[in-house]
């Protein structure tokens, strides 16, 4: 298992005063970045949600990263879990185990500061909130 950030252009801030939705098949994050602009994450389709206060956070999958939390803990950027656990986990329990269901899943971290945030999706669209109509 490796861990990388998935966009060095976003550093979220220490509070980044996140708003998160989930709805249907996607999963949206709204949050303030380390410049305090507003960003939207939108996880889509999601497959896995879940969200584990800082304090009961296993953060040793981050050892050695130059940028991981807690180190530097106004850098924090949205990681990517390469050969997941966690989704080896959830291709387990499928209802059709042949099913390719979670081949195109990738398995994403984001520290809010408070808590962390683990989803399991096809995809993240970042954008900056004054870009959406």
């Amino acid at each position: 298992m490796t861990v990388k950030p998935i966009d060095s252009d976003l550093l979220m801030h220490e509070t980044p005063l996140e708003e998160i939705k989930l709805d249907g098949t996607s999963v949206t994050i709204w949050l303030d970045d380390v410049n305090g602009k507003r960003k939207r994450l939108l996880f889509r389709p999601y497959q896995a949600f879940r969200s584990t206060s800082e304090d009961c956070a296993d953060f040793s999958f981050l050892d050695g990263l130059h940028n991981g939390f807690p180190w530097k803990r106004y850098e924090r950027p949205v990681y990517e879990v390469i050969d997941s656990p966690w989704i080896r986990e959830l291709r387990q329990s499928l209802a059709v185990p042949d099913d390719d269901f979670l081949e195109k899943s990738h398995h994403y971290v984001i520290h809010l500061g408070k808590s962390v945030v683990e989803i399991v999706s096809w995809n993240v669209e970042i954008t900056d909130a004054n870009e959406i109509h």
